[in-house]
This record gives C-alpha cells, sequence and structure tokens, in this order.
C-alpha cells in the first residue's frame, strides 16, 4: 500500500516559484509535499537552495516588502 508520500510523488504537481529568487521550487522532489499547506493557501513558497542560506529569513522579508506594496496601490 502506498503512503501519503508516495502517493503525491506518483501524481505530478504544477511547480511553485520561490518566493525569494523566483526559480522553481522543486515542489515534486519535495519532502513535504504530502504535508503541502501552504499549497492550498498560498501559492508562496521557498527553493530548498534559498531556504539553506543564513539570511533566508532576511532574504523573504526583503522580497514581501516591495510585492505587497505592489498590490497595494
Amino acid at each position: 500500500m502506498e503512503t501519503d508520500h508516495e502517493f503525491v510523488k506518483s501524481k505530478p504537481v504544477a511547480e511553485l516559484q520561490c518566493f525569494v529568487c523566483g526559480k522553481k521550487t522543486g515542489c515534486n522532489e519535495c519532502e513535504y509535499l504530502a504535508e503541502c499547506k501552504p499549497r492550498s493557501v498560498s501559492k508562496y513558497c521557498i527553493c530548498k537552495e534559498c531556504s539553506k542560506l543564513e539570511e533566508s529569513f532576511h532574504n523573504y522579508e526583503q522580497s514581501f516588502a516591495p510585492k505587497i506594496m505592489k498590490f497595494s496601490k
């Protein structure tokens, strides 16, 4: 019997874009895909490369501010 993770992996999903760098996040290879709550709530995620950076949360904040300002006009 397939586990949730195996089932999700067998059904390719649309790739999200990294909120920080704009590259694809690698959803289909993500270890958290089966439990991915943001996919149903938001289209924003951070790729593995960006999440490994020590300053990743700061980079996320810096990316978020200009994007939210664009939508609040």
